[in-house]
Order: structure tokens, then C-alpha cells, then sequence
């Protein structure tokens, strides 16, 4: 990914020595702080590592949050992988949805209660984040799991990256449940989906043929 030159309008000090870097890091404007951070997270040195490793002790909520989303550019932090897991446990919300998005983005090693858990108990606050969960292995528990978030209340987007989970995992082994369950879907996108998976399974989609969204009736064609 190309590096980004500039945040908030101003250019990120890629170049510029540790020292001043480490200077920016206490300065009490938050831009000047978030410069540095970004410059030290691309930097390959140890030092910018150890500097940028620091801010995740730091008082300040804002400051360590966003440290510890810029860190794991760096080649060092392999070893912060047990942080970011137990982010995942965090009072801060902001710390569990940071944490299951750097877990996906760097494929970070993470039990799958652990994620199971940050998924089932921030589900309301959830973008993509539940992305993470294509990692679950493809057993009856997990199924039972990912059913639930399915009928949990929330955004079609929540609603369609489990569907998308629960075809990629279960398709094979449980097509007729998994039709029925996206047939019942609010969200024409997950019914589509449904009368996608009828006619690739030879299941009968007649269900859905008098849906009022066109673009379900058009995949039962």
C-alpha cells in the first residue's frame, strides 16, 4: 500500500530525525502528535518502534488509541499481537472495534472465543469489523453462533457479512437451512442471496418470485 503524504492537510515527516519526532509525540496539539505517530509507524528502525511502542502506556484515550492503530505497520510489533487480543476485552468500545480490525487487516493470531465474544457483545456498534469471523472454523458451534448475529437486530451490512460467512462455511453441508434463513431475511441483498443459492443447489426459490424488491425477483429468473 503507498504510503499516505499527508493527514489532515499537512505533510506526514517521514524524514525528519527521531528526536523530533519524539518531541512532536509530547506536543499538546493532537495533530502534531498524530504526524508523528504516522511517521514512526512506517519507520523499519527499532528506535521508532520503542518511541511509538510507548504511547500504548500513555494516559491519554485518544492518544493510545491511536497509536495502537498505526503500530502494527511496523516490522517489531509481531510481538504486540497478545495487546491487541486482549483489546479485545476492553471497557473502551473504540479499543474493541480498533482491535478487531487490526487482528483482520494484519492477520494477527486471535483465539476464536476471544473474537466470537468482541463480535457478539459489540455487534450494535460493528461496521466490517465482523469481517474477522471468516476465520472460524466451520463447526455446529459456530453455526449456531453466527445464525444468532444473523437474526440479531442491525444494518444490512452486519446482517450480509455473516450471511457471506455462513455460505462460504456451511453452503456444502447445509443448503436448504441456509436458504431459509436468507429467504426470511429484511434486507433484499441477503434474499438475493437466497435465490442465488436456490437455483445453484436446485433448491425452489417460488418463495421469493412475488418479492418486492425487483432485483430478488430477477435472481429467481
Amino acid at each position: 500500500m503507498e504510503k499516505k503524504q499527508l493527514l489532515n492537510g499537512e505533510p506526514i515527516p517521514y524524514d525528519a530525525p527521531l528526536p523530533e519526532l519524539e518531541e512532536m509525540l509530547r506536543d499538546k496539539q493532537m495533530q502534531r502528535y498524530c504526524l508523528a505517530c504516522e511517521a514512526l509507524s512506517q519507520r523499519t528502525d527499532e528506535g521508532a518502534f520503542r518511541l511509538l511502542a510507548a504511547q500504548l502506556d500513555v494516559s491519554d484515550r485518544w492518544r493510545r488509541l491511536y497509536a495502537f492503530r498505526v503500530i502494527f505497520r511496523s516490522p517489531y510489533a509481531a510481538d504486540l499481537s497478545s495487546y491487541a487480543v486482549q483489546q479485545l476485552q476492553s471497557d473502551d468500545p473504540s479499543f474493541v472495534l480498533a482491535a478487531l480490525e487490526i487482528i483482520e487487516e494484519h492477520r494477527l493470531p486471535c483465539p476464536e472465543q476471544a473474537m466470537k465474544a468482541a463480535v457478539a457483545e459489540h455487534y450494535a456498534l460493528l461496521h466490517d469489523q465482523g469481517k474477522l469471523l471468516f476465520r472460524l472454523e466451520a463447526t455446529e458451534e459456530n453455526y449456531r453462533y453466527l445464525r444468532d448475529l444473523f437474526h440479531r437486530e442491525g444494518t444490512c451490512l452486519r446482517q450480509e457479512i455473516v450471511a457471506d460467512i455462513l455460505l462460504d462455511h456451511y453452503e456444502d453441508s447445509r443448503p436448504t437451512e441456509l436458504y431459509a434463513l436468507l429467504a426470511g431475511s429484511r434486507c433484499a441483498k441477503q434474499r438475493t442471496k437466497a435465490a442465488q443459492l436456490a437455483k445453484r443447489r436446485g433448491l425452489d426459490p417460488s418463495a421469493l418470485r412475488e418479492d418486492p424488491d425487483g432485483h430478488v425477483r430477477k435472481a429467481c429468473r
